[in-house]
């Protein structure tokens, strides 16, 4: 009895499949042989992924551990500044020792490890998207390569501009100020006046270098950093005579460019004044240099990215050698500038170094003991 009541039952479910597939409409049909290949093609892509995976599994998990690379090492930086500059009430919460340091870049460490493990596992979960995304980057700058405009080695170039920028922050020393009267502030004031030929060789000298990015508002900058390069490239280092002080006026200095640190901090100081700059003297035990305002510290982060990786460049030469009769051409690089140094004073104003201490603005401070200062006007 049980059998027979089986057999009926899958009659009449036969019966049934085949009375709906009768009742079937074409759009029906339609629907269903879509979904069919649909199915179909899915299941023919993770067939081929899985196989390609057994193949070369490596090739997917280096992609994936070079983009993690990639974004966690500017990271780490970031990080370890944000907690080493962990403040409260103004005051630093951390003490500030090569010991502590180390405590916080074995931290910030650590921490970018587990993050970098987390987006490994998340990027290889969502790696078709991943893989699209990197196609379209590679696809695009492939495209700007070829029209001339953006290259691979350019994009190289600024990601190492910006690990440098996170690895080497400027440097800025707090004024300390012992005494407020500035040494021989008269005579300085006198050497520093601004002539008709200091005004003419300042102008030419503004417009002799960077013309390109004299424009907008930083234009001002620019042409003081123009006027730095052309008197700082001409100066020679020539000593005062024995038991004087001679302070030089600034019109004099500029028919020999020689004298001691307070004639180059004089015609320097005189010649950026003289095309708009804000310029102080800074008075030290045993040296006097000259500084320009800048004015806030967005300007000044612009301006110190432009000295480092645009306007002020290590100077490069080639060296030809001959091998086997073949020419090869060598470039020799000097170096990098890895900080620009300024000051901040009591104020909040920033003061960019302009010393003869690097053909650069932003150079090394000789001694960081102020004694005084002197404001152009």
């Amino acid at each position: 009895m049980i059998m027979v009541e089986n057999i009926e039952k899958i009659d009449q479910n036969t019966e049934q499949a085949n009375s709906a597939a009768a009742s079937a409409t074409p759009k029906t049909k339609k629907r269903a042989l879509k979904k069919r290949r649909k199915r179909k093609v899915r299941e023919d892509k993770s067939s081929f992924k899985s196989e390609m995976e057994k193949q070369i599994p490596w090739v997917s998990r280096l992609i994936t551990v070079i983009v993690v690379l990639v974004l966690v090492i500017p990271l780490y930086f970031i990080f370890y500044k944000l907690v080493k500059g962990i403040t409260i009430d103004g005051v630093s919460l951390l003490p500030d020792t090569h010991a502590m340091h180390h405590v916080i870049a074995i931290f910030s460490l650590v921490s970018m490890v587990g993050v970098g493990i987390g987006l490994y596992y998340l990027f290889r979960r969502f790696r078709s998207t991943m893989i699209s995304i990197i196609a379209l980057v590679v696809a695009t700058l492939t495209l700007t390569t070829l029209m001339g405009k953006y290259s691979f080695s350019d994009m190289v170039d600024n990601y190492q501009k910006f690990i440098d920028d996170l690895k080497n922050p400027d440097t800025s020393v707090t004024d300390v100020i012992t005494i407020h009267k500035f040494p021989k502030e008269n005579e300085f004031r006198n050497a520093c006046k601004v002539t008709p030929k200091i005004k003419q060789f300042a102008n030419q000298a503004a417009r002799s270098n960077f013309k390109k990015k004299q424009e907008g508002d930083y234009r001002v900058y620019i042409q003081c950093f123009s006027v730095f390069k052309e008197i700082n490239g001409k100066w020679n280092y020539v000593n005062d005579p024995n038991k004087w002080d001679y302070i030089a006026p600034a019109e004099e200095s500029l028919e020999s460019f020689a004298g001691d640190c307070d004639d180059y901090a004089v015609l320097m100081a005189t010649c950026l004044n003289s095309v708009g700059g804000v310029v102080r003297l800074v008075r030290t035990p045993n040296h006097v240099y000259p500084e320009l305002k800048i004015n806030d510290q967005k300007t000044f982060e612009l301006l110190s990215g432009m000295i480092r990786h645009e306007l002020f460049l290590p100077s490069t030469q080639r060296k030809v050698t001959y091998k086997k009769g073949k020419k090869i051409t060598t470039k020799i690089t000097s170096g990098k500038i890895d900080k620009v140094n300024y000051h901040t004073d009591n104020n909040g104003n920033i003061w960019l170094n302009m010393d003869y201490t690097a053909k650069y603005p932003g150079g090394k401070f000789m001694s960081s003991d102020i004694i005084g200062v002197m404001v152009l006007r």
